[in-house]
């Protein structure tokens, strides 16, 4: 079957923790071979019967209220919401926004983990611009509730659904049409895909290379063993020297990059952003 509903955005921004949360309920289906399953922006040209394969057939189906995938990237694509849009059994899309600079912040410390990136907070922003592109959230709604209705599409913002995760579940359950009361107890407490500083750089740039490679070829299976049952990539992220914390300056720094951003989103969605403003 084919996905009744989308997890859009944002990267480092709180899909893992919607991922988590939906995968929790029992009247929900997210894929599970892959959370990210790339499917409307990066692997279109390998056809439906392909992405099918990550759901649910038909005869079981009828098990679920909701069935869908969370890839954060597909808000930024163009194309990829346009293919979006043109399928008609996806009625539903979520988002999850997170302040522009802990997003950039949170997204330098994953390049550090993942990739040995070793240099400053503030040439990284240089190095990786897509760091302060992805953070410009208004145009990327905008162009969104151009296509879709805007009841279609739940806006989550995550330092307000950290701070009242019944309330998000509730917002989510509604949504999707399912009884926010059959969340399992503890349901979005933990936070989750946090990053650090890896006791081998090199060693974990290698398995994360390693495994990119796995994904990209479909041996989940292979990625899963290692990762999840042996925890290879977990071993060697223990006793580095912990997450980097972003200093008031560069914090400052980033702020101004994103400048009129927090009251653009805050007059797209009607919301009050001021936790976006320390």
């Amino acid at each position: 079957m084919r996905p009744t509903f989308l997890g859009i955005g944002v990267p480092r921004g709180g899909s893992t923790w919607l991922y988590e949360a939906l995968d929790a309920h029992p009247d929900v289906y997210v894929s599970q071979q892959r959370k990210e399953v790339h499917f409307f922006d990066r692997s279109f040209d390998r056809g439906w019967a392909w992405y099918e394969s990550f759901f649910p057939a038909e005869e079981e189906a009828g098990r679920y209220r909701a069935v869908g995938e969370v890839t954060p990237h597909y808000i930024y694509s163009e194309e990829a919401m346009g293919r979006i849009r043109a399928t008609a059994s996806i009625t539903r899309l979520i988002t999850t926004l997170r302040d522009p600079v802990e997003r950039a912040f949170s997204h330098y410390t994953w390049r550090m983990q993942h990739d040995n990136y070793r240099k400053d907070f503030r040439s990284f922003l240089s190095d990786y611009p897509e760091a302060v592109a992805w953070g410009r959230y208004s145009g990327h709604l905008e162009r969104c509730f151009g296509l879709f209705p805007r009841e279609m599409v739940l806006v989550l913002v995550c330092e307000h659904a950290f701070a009242d995760v019944p309330t998000a579940l509730r917002r989510i359950a509604e949504h999707l049409g399912v009884d926010a009361g059959r969340f399992p107890a503890g349901t979005g407490e933990t936070r989750v895909n946090t990053a650090g500083s890896p006791r081998s750089g090199a060693a974990y740039k290698a398995a994360s290379r390693v495994g990119a490679f796995m994904r990209r070829h479909d041996l989940y299976w292979i990625n899963e063993l290692a990762v999840n049952r042996l925890g290879v990539k977990r071993l060697l992220g223990r006793g580095g020297k912990g997450k980097p914390k972003l200093s008031p300056e560069d914090r400052a720094y980033a702020r101004g990059l994103f400048e009129g951003e927090t009251e653009r989103v805050e007059s797209l969605l009607g919301v009050n952003l001021d936790a976006w403003r320390g």
